[in-house]
């Protein structure tokens, strides 16, 4: 009987390690499965990121151009200030000559 006994306990020791590799190798795959999912959300982390950079950039463009074009504005409307008033010196002149 007791090697009868002996072979009971090798063969649900056996069963055991086999669940046991299987529990590994499941748990591998799910480990393996995370890397991907996990590489693919830093792949897009840092697509977002990118994105996120230039579109800051972008703002700080659009914010020079408006500056510059009210400068421009401002430069414009000084001339055309500047233009009437010597149109009406003009006027004068030729008015009082």
């Amino acid at each position: 009987m007791a090697a009868s006994e002996i072979q009971a306990a090798q063969g649900q020791a056996g069963e055991r390690l086999g669940e046991a590799l299987r529990r590994v190798e499941e748990t591998v795959a799910e480990v393996q499965a995370s890397s991907g999912r996990i590489a693919e959300l830093e792949r897009r982390a840092g697509a977002a990121e990118r994105e996120a950079a230039r579109s800051a950039e972008m703002a700080r463009n659009a914010a020079e151009l408006e500056t510059r074009m009210r400068q421009a504005l401002s430069m414009e409307a000084a001339a055309a200030e500047q233009i009437a008033v010597a149109e009406r010196r003009l006027i004068d002149f030729v008015v009082n000559r």
